[in-house]
């Protein structure tokens, strides 16, 4: 049962290709990659941006061509995005940016260069990365979760996310222009797991990327919390029986570009009840998916941050070429990796709950 335990909680932090779900995808960073270039001014996270055929490509010209999928979703939708694009956002007009709203048939036609904004009844809320490159042999690999193009799911409740309408349109289109979450960054998570096993000195202290007290650590993350973690939970039972656990595939890192200095106040970071069953003994009535190391409850933040605004500055400004290969940090592995080899010492007889 705890085998199953600790792989619902990395299944819910298994990296997809949309981002912004509710499940907190990747909270945890699976594995610690650094950006090698000294030359790029390093704000928030975002994608380590491609030339090639995978990966994501930034929006030509800075300009989000978008359609949306059917009537429903532009009478219900139109108003939260032009919100979320003039007036949230709206300090990114004067850096250039821009949006393009198209027809229907005519983001058919050209699937792969335009935003298709969806929407749901079901309180989803997930948005693929900036302009994700198509694969073809990965939708062919992954028949249920094919991607045609870029895309927006959207859903007005404003009991979820920011529990506000416009703020979670406006996270949303964070991640249309490229920007992850901040708590995805793996510079603000420990690097050991003196956490999840405080009685081995060996392991050392916590310290983060920097050699700083970590702003994140796995003992905070409350994956019971979830709202998704039942189903997580069946289907990582489901993988340990048939041995079909794919470890490696959620622990593969992800290319970005971080950001050395938190920023408390993006719009990109969760709320510490983002996607927590109700009811909680929070002021929101949510209860805590993930704290700060020392406990604190991270709030709404409604609009972008300063730090925000810069880092699509310099993702847009910078050209790919400049941009090296990121290094991936052989001399430690990842903490997931170290509680995956101690969990097989230990046995099921370690309760470590979700961590």
């Amino acid at each position: 049962m705890i085998a199953s335990t600790i792989l619902a909680c990395l299944t819910l932090l298994a990296v997809p290709v949309y981002a912004g779900s509710r499940q907190w995808e990747a909270s945890v960073p699976l594995a610690a990659a650094r950006n090698s270039s000294s030359s790029i001014e390093k704000r928030a996270i975002s994608f380590k941006p491609s030339a090639g055929k995978k990966g994501h490509h930034t929006w030509p010209d800075k300009e989000i061509k978008f359609c949306f999928a059917d009537a429903e979703a532009r009478d219900r939708l139109r108003g939260p995005m032009e919100h979320a694009m003039q007036t949230t956002w709206g300090a990114l007009r004067d850096l250039g940016f821009s949006y393009e709203e198209v027809s229907l048939p005519e983001c058919d036609r050209d699937r792969i260069n335009h935003l298709k904004v969806h929407y749901n009844d079901r309180g989803k809320l997930t948005t693929t990365i900036a302009k994700p490159v198509v694969d073809a042999d990965w939708n062919r690999e992954n028949p249920d979760r094919q991607l045609d193009g870029p895309a927006m799911h959207l859903s007005t409740p404003e009991s979820i996310g920011m529990l506000d309408l416009n703020a979670n349109v406006a996270h949303e289109l964070g991640h249309a222009w490229g920007l992850y979450h901040e708590h995805q960054n793996p510079n603000f998570w420990v690097t050991s797991v003196t956490d999840a096993f405080p009685e081995d000195p060996e392991e050392g202290p916590w310290f983060n990327l920097n050699g700083q007290y970590p702003i994140f650590t796995p003992q905070q993350f409350n994956c019971r919390a979830l709202s998704d973690y039942g189903a997580a939970l069946e289907r990582a039972k489901e993988l340990e029986a048939t041995g079909n656990a794919a470890y490696e595939g959620i622990t593969a890192p992800f290319p970005h570009i971080a950001d050395t200095q938190f920023d408390p106040d993006s719009i990109m970071l969760y709320p510490s009840g983002a996607g927590a069953v109700r009811p909680g003994n929070s002021p929101d009535g949510r209860q805590d998916v993930l704290t700060l190391a020392d406990g604190k409850r991270m709030k709404p933040n409604v609009v972008p941050s300063a730090m925000d605004i810069e880092r699509l500055r310099v993702l847009y400004s910078v050209n790919i070429a400049d941009i090296k290969e990121l290094h991936i940090r052989g001399a430690k592995k990842s903490t997931f990796e170290k509680i995956k080899s101690k969990l097989s010492r230990h046995g099921s007889a370690r309760d470590l709950s979700c961590l």
